[in-house]
Formats: C-alpha cells, sequence, structure tokens
C-alpha cells in the first residue's frame, strides 16, 4: 500500500452496495469515542504489532468550506468499518490531513499509505 488507493465511480458504488444500508442511511452516525472509565486499558502484553498509516482527504467542491467545516470522522469510521485499517486509533493512524480546490464536479478523494 505504498501508493494511494483510488477507485472509480463504478467500483465504489459496487463497493457501496455491497453494505446494507441501516434504514435507509447511506452512511452510519460517526462513533464518537467512549470515555475511558467505561473500557478497560490496554496492557503492554496486550498491544499487537501492526501498521500504522497516514490519510489523506482531498475535497473538490463548486465553492470552499471554512478550513474548519472539514470532517473527517465519519470518513475514518467508514474506512475502520470497511476493514481496510484495523482502528482508528493513534495505534493505527499516524497523521490526517486536508486538501480542498474549487472545482465543477463534486468529489472527495481519499488517499492511505502506509508509515514506513
Amino acid at each position: 500500500m505504498s501508493n494511494g488507493i483510488r477507485w472509480t465511480q463504478e467500483e465504489l458504488a459496487a463497493y457501496l452496495r455491497s453494505f446494507k444500508a441501516d434504514a435507509g442511511v447511506a452512511v452510519p452516525i460517526a462513533d464518537l469515542e467512549q470515555y475511558p472509565e467505561h473500557g478497560l486499558a490496554k496492557t503492554h502484553e496486550d498491544k499487537e504489532v501492526h501498521p500504522r498509516f497516514r490519510i489523506h482527504i482531498h475535497s473538490k467542491r463548486r465553492r470552499l468550506a471554512d478550513p474548519d467545516g472539514i470532517s473527517c470522522k465519519a470518513t475514518i469510521d467508514g474506512i475502520t468499518k470497511a476493514g481496510i485499517i484495523g482502528d482508528d486509533s493513534a495505534d493505527w493512524i499516524e497523521s490526517v490531513s486536508f486538501s480542498q480546490e474549487v472545482s465543477k464536479v463534486e468529489e472527495t478523494v481519499i488517499e492511505i499509505w502506509q508509515s514506513l
């Protein structure tokens, strides 16, 4: 995965059709982080060795959004739910970056690289 993953519109549509929508919602509501006291902390013995990833989200829009108006929470939750990465924690994700440009065609390009 040294190169970013790029899907055609047809590949993305086929992938999205493979999921059953919950109550007609195309994208489920993002899972918010739970309070730490509600879960068990991992010990060093429980830690697994796995790769870390860098994620870049590029948004093409008819008009630019405020820099703080672009959220990636739902995107990263979807990448995790799809099994592309194992978790949305800092143990798995090294960095997330954003960019945007004005375009007549609106689309979002998500690139994922495995950190070296």
